[in-house]
């Protein structure tokens, strides 16, 4: 549920309700790597990658990170056209984010 960890920023905590999502969510879970936040909704894994900079990458700018989102779309769906479907932005606020919706640009 929302909330429960403090240390996540206010975005992913409001993405841990599944108010934010299409179709019947009950549950969010969060898988936490060191470069991304996934959140597994329904029949839906929505990956979010953290604004960080790296020896071995950059994804510290909005544009970097939706690069790099791209690129993993196009190369992953060469064997995985089924799991990996699109690149959509983040919109609203952090408080009340909105997948592709409109509104400023959060991620």
């Amino acid at each position: 549920m929302a909330g429960m960890n403090p240390k996540l920023p206010p975005l992913i905590q409001a993405l841990l309700a599944p108010q934010p999502y299409s179709g019947e969510v009950v549950r969010v879970d969060l898988v936490e790597t060191h470069i991304s936040w996934v959140l597994l909704a329904g029949d839906f894994a929505y990956k979010i990658k953290k604004p960080v900079k790296l020896a071995f990458l950059d994804f510290s700018t909005l544009a970097l990170r939706q690069q790099a989102c791209l690129d993993e779309l196009r190369l992953n769906r060469r064997l995985a056209p089924d799991i990996y479907l699109d690149v959509i932005s983040l919109n609203n606020s952090p408080q009340v984010p909105q997948w592709g919706g409109t509104g400023d640009v959060l991620d």
